[in-house]
């Protein structure tokens, strides 16, 4: 399955919502949306994956990074609404709670 990432901007929130699959086959899609995001600089990155189908090791470790850059911008980075397959995959690995849990840089 493809990958779709629509993406919003809402003052200072970036918002990526994500519906398909996030793999080896669609990942390079998905790191030109989280770097574009990083790049605008806004205060806060959601990215909703609650559209997300499957997710393998290579998208999780897109979000990863994602998520470390955003942070060390001091920027706000969230994942929103993991379910089925994708909760099981981000649970499995021991990201989950580092995605789900907003936090900038130095937050606990």
């Amino acid at each position: 399955m493809k990958l779709t990432c629509a993406t919003r901007s809402n003052g200072d929130e970036f918002v990526i919502t994500l519906v398909g699959d996030a793999d080896l086959t669609t990942v390079d899609q998905l790191r030109a949306a989280l770097t574009g995001a990083v790049a605008g600089r806004p205060a806060r990155i959601v990215v909703d994956v609650g559209g997300l189908a499957f997710i393998d090791s290579v998208g999780i470790g897109a979000l990863v990074v994602a998520s470390h850059a955003a942070r060390q911008h001091g920027l706000e980075f969230v994942l929103t609404r993991p379910r089925g397959y994708v909760l099981r995959a981000l649970t499995v690995t021991g990201v989950l709670d580092a995605l789900t849990r907003a936090g900038k840089a130095g937050a606990a």
